[in-house]
């Protein structure tokens, strides 16, 4: 009879354990989702902003080659 105990409650342990790692599974997926998707933002925002910055340096560098351009436009060197 102490036999039958014991050996129910080890099972009882090992479901319980088991239902306990597959939370945690579902909890490390849900989070692992979560990160790739701010990833993704964080990397669209960059590809924004590099693109932003080569339009500014094909500017920069138009001008630069024509001095009569980097004169009249002046203001857009600063910038």
């Amino acid at each position: 009879m102490l036999f039958l105990a014991v050996f129910c409650g080890f099972l009882a342990e090992y479901q319980l354990e088991h239902k306990i790692e597959k939370d945690r599974e579902n909890q490390f997926i849900i989070s692992l989702v979560a990160d790739l998707q701010d990833d993704v933002n964080n990397l669209d925002a960059m590809i924004k902003w590099e693109h932003s910055g080569i339009a500014r340096l094909d500017t920069l560098i138009y001008l630069l080659i024509s001095p009569e351009l980097a004169k009249q436009n002046g203001d857009q060197l600063i910038m």
